[in-house]
């Protein structure tokens, strides 16, 4: 799942939802950010019916806050 359009279909679940948070945590750490609770809603994974498995962006403090702003405005649109 490179592309934002890919995206898990239902019954993958938590391992879907894991290897999304590793893309994510990945793609962080090379502009050097990183968001210390970035992990998987283990509770959005639970039911049968329903969205697909969410990722919790946790919190972080204000300083990478505005790292992390500052590398999505250097992202082309």
């Amino acid at each position: 799942m490179d592309s934002p359009t890919d995206s898990p279909r239902h019954g993958e679940g938590l391992f879907a939802a894991e290897e999304a948070v590793e893309l994510l945590r990945d793609a962080l750490r090379a502009v050097d950010v990183t968001l210390p609770s970035l992990s998987v809603d283990l509770l959005s994974c639970t039911g049968d019916v329903g969205p697909a498995p969410l990722v919790a962006l946790g919190r972080c403090n204000l300083v990478t806050a505005h790292e992390l702003a500052a590398v999505l405005r250097r992202c082309p649109r």
